[in-house]
């Protein structure tokens, strides 16, 4: 009986003498958890400063990359009308034509023009155009925002023409100087292709602009710039101050 006190006693003096070397072990696990658990925090919240941030579509009112007050349709007398292309080439137009639409606008109007190969008719390669519907007439008089961003300038144009031909400015008329056919993905065998909106192979320009607009903005024949409709319609014709 008293061998067996003995050997309890010796067991729970064993215990305290090796629990002294376990503590401090036990305490370095829990202070290195803590470092690295604070290393972490730091690192999650280093990645989320510089995480990047996704830039936007211009034309999906963004300010950070141009104008923050265009939108891609606009509803008039209950029907949607679509900007033909959001992004292209432009070219410099010197007058309008008659096509249709200059009566929407004023001859004060006329030096802000632009135009563009509206969605309500369908175009050939030789810049022959037929009509779709009846929708034209709602494009007349409204107002596009253009976007330079190479000079981050921005100018309210309003809708008096239709144009330009397709293949203007293309990579296939600059080789072949051919105005009449155009290449394989606009014609349908030997015959002119009719088109509501340019194929994805189409490198032509998709507007023109008065010379008022197009010098206004510091554009260059053949620029790509960004297009869309001028959400109020209300908004002054003429430059606009785009911040940089």
């Amino acid at each position: 009986m008293k061998s067996k006190k003995i050997f309890k006693k010796a067991l729970a003096s064993s215990f305290i003498k090796d629990g002294r070397g376990i503590i401090p072990i036990i305490l370095g696990c829990l202070a290195g958890l803590v470092l690295f658990g604070i290393i972490g925090i730091v690192l999650i919240v280093m990645g989320v400063g510089l995480e990047k941030k996704p830039v936007a579509d211009p034309i999906s009112e963004t300010p950070s990359s141009g104008p923050t007050n265009t939108v891609t349709e606009l509803e008039v007398n209950g029907i949607k009308i679509k900007i033909p292309a959001s992004q292209g080439k432009i070219g410099i137009e010197s007058a309008t034509t008659g096509l249709g639409l200059e009566r929407y606008c004023s001859e004060a109007d006329k030096k802000w023009y632009i135009n563009m190969r509206w969605p309500s008719q369908e175009w050939r390669w030789d810049g022959a155009n037929r009509g779709l519907d009846e929708t034209l007439a709602l494009y007349g008089g409204k107002k596009i925002i253009v976007y330079n961003p190479t000079t981050k300038k921005s100018v309210v144009a309003i809708i008096c023409e239709s144009g330009p031909a397709p293949w203007t400015g293309s990579s296939w008329y600059t080789n072949t100087k051919d105005q009449e056919i155009g290449p394989d993905f606009w014609k349908k065998g030997t015959v002119n292709e009719w088109h509501q909106f340019d194929p994805p192979e189409a490198d032509g320009r998709v507007a023109g602009l008065a010379p008022d607009p197009f010098n206004a903005i510091g554009a260059n024949i053949n620029d790509i710039l960004n297009y869309g409709f001028a959400a109020d319609q209300n908004i002054t014709l003429g430059p606009l101050n785009t911040p940089n």
